[in-house]
């Protein structure tokens, strides 16, 4: 059996760490989906020029990445549950 992962990524105002982040997470998983939140410091840019990340883009901030982070005391924080 071939086990097949999707890394999807909320970003808002990261121009700093993209690129360095995407790098990483790209080493280790090939499907890779970026949900722009409305950024407005260039990281739109950084994420148009890659060629090995998918790309959704919001015109303004939904609060995706409050939305998604998980708190460190959660559960799923410890991989005792599955989303």
């Amino acid at each position: 059996m071939t086990f097949r992962a999707l890394a999807a990524l909320p970003v808002h105002n990261e121009v700093r760490f993209v690129d360095d982040v995407l790098d990483e997470v790209t080493r280790y998983c090939a499907d890779v989906l970026v949900v722009d939140d409305g950024s407005t410091d260039g990281t739109g840019a950084i994420l148009a020029a890659r060629n090995d990340v998918a790309v959704v883009t919001h015109r303004h901030n939904r609060a995706m990445v409050r939305r998604w982070s998980v708190p460190s005391s959660s559960p799923s924080a410890t991989g005792t549950t599955a989303w």
